[in-house]
């Protein structure tokens, strides 16, 4: 074989070593995507008092039907908190200390201290309120509910008519509930310091 063949053959095999080089870099590259699609959940409350009638007249003494209840009716697993603001609080107040009455919260009736605990008492000069929190112990699952905060609501018989006067007659109980997620927040304290920090 001459010079100028075998030139020509060591050519011909730097080419083909090129094409098979290139040809396998093409057929062992791949390229794979991964679409992941989340179900994004969310916390929904309702809340009912099934016993309440409107307008309900409190007269010392009588109990009046009042049972909040909290469903969970979001897809998350739930804590919940019920806030229960009570009106004209200087003169309930003022009533509760002429008969040796300390705690405001005693006018609840059916309070079950096994599945609810008192966060904190606020109270509101500007507005005359007191306001009572009160948080759930346990998680709330979906399509779960609570127990009633309290069954009824009793003004003490002990107070006058002088005394009702004062409280007047436009005395509320608002009753408000809040829900957060339980997923990340391992207590219903942390949950809902997590809450009033947004």
């Amino acid at each position: 074989m001459n010079k100028k063949k075998i030139v020509t053959v060591c050519l011909v095999v730097a080419l083909l070593a090129v094409c098979a080089i290139g040809g396998s870099l093409a057929y062992f590259t791949d390229t794979d995507t991964k679409d992941n699609t989340f179900t994004v959940g969310n916390v929904n409350i309702e809340l009912t008092e099934t016993e309440w009638v409107q307008n309900s007249i409190a007269n010392p003494g009588v109990a009046v039907d009042k049972n909040p209840i909290v469903k969970n009716i979001g897809e998350n697993e739930a804590w919940i908190r019920v806030n229960v603001t009570i009106s004209d609080a200087a003169a309930f107040k003022a009533a509760m200390k002429a008969h040796n009455i300390t705690d405001l919260a005693t006018i609840f009736a059916g309070h079950d201290e096994d599945y609810w605990t008192r966060a904190s008492i606020a109270e509101d000069a500007d507005a005359d309120t007191i306001t009572y929190s009160y948080y759930y112990k346990e998680k709330v699952a979906k399509n779960e509910s609570t127990q009633p905060i309290f069954t009824s609501v009793t003004i003490p018989a002990a107070f006058t008519s002088a005394e009702m006067a004062e409280i007047g007659d436009d005395f509320t109980i608002k009753v408000t509930a809040d829900a957060i997620q339980t997923a990340g927040l391992a207590t219903v304290e942390a949950a809902f310091a997590a809450f009033d920090a947004e």
